[in-house]
């Protein structure tokens, strides 16, 4: 008896020692699997990305129009088809209570997108609007830091695969962009990047053997101004 009791205490220190936040993402990161295993899987497409939310305000739809259903969880999600050419969507997935599947509800393709606000570029917040030609929903996400991998996972797909008309990304902080916030001001600038960023954008292994041999030369001139003793 008291080897069952000592077990049952470990696992109750155990079972405490997962803070509230370590089982949200848990189970959010299970969801989210099951999401692309269900939803998107079969149709041949892949799930890039996803984020947990809730409307900031609530929609009057009319009871017949839910079917009843009561309450449920909400996921946007942005996907790819495996097919070429490739072509991305968000799509809003739903999982009613007391059900372990989930069900597709509305759809866009990306290039419908017109705007993504992030509400606040100086802080960490967890609300966002989209805008599509035809929606515009205003959500706020489970926490700052799942919008902020969604926005990351948005904007980079947008920026590969959507060629004539991407998206507005407004309110949003550098980090989201990709950029750092002391760069912002010269990211339209090349020359004021660094080397290295020069030598990647320029995509020359010439350019990298000139500045070492321009490099090599100015070290050696300066040495020997300094000591003319050198040979």
């Amino acid at each position: 008896m008291s080897f069952k009791r000592k077990t049952s205490l470990g696992n109750q220190v155990r079972s405490e020692n997962k803070t509230p936040c370590a089982l949200l993402d848990c189970s959010a990161m299970s969801a989210k699997s099951a999401i692309s295993k269900e939803i998107f899987a079969p149709l041949d497409e892949r799930m890039l990305g996803a984020v947990q939310v809730k409307r900031r305000t609530k929609k009057k739809i009319p009871f017949l129009a839910t079917g009843g259903q009561g309450e449920y969880l909400t996921y946007i999600c942005l996907s790819v088809t495996n097919k070429k050419p490739t072509q991305a969507s968000i799509t809003k997935v739903k999982q009613f209570e007391g059900s372990t599947s989930f069900v597709r509800r509305s759809q866009w393709m990306l290039e419908q997108l017109r705007q993504v606000n992030g509400i606040d570029p100086n802080r960490d917040s967890a609300e966002f609007d989209l805008l599509f030609e035809n929606a515009f929903d205003q959500w706020v996400a489970s926490t700052a830091s799942e919008k902020c991998t969604f926005f990351q996972i948005l904007h980079h797909t947008c920026q590969r695969y959507l060629t004539d008309r991407k998206p507005e990304f407004i309110n949003c902080q550098s980090k989201i962009m990709g950029v750092p916030a002391n760069r912002m001001s010269g990211m339209h600038h090349p020359l004021k990047c660094d080397g290295f960023q020069l030598f990647r954008e320029s995509g020359s292994a010439q350019f990298l053997q000139r500045l070492v041999t321009v490099t090599v030369f100015y070290l050696l001139a300066k040495c020997s101004v300094e000591d003319p003793h050198l040979p």
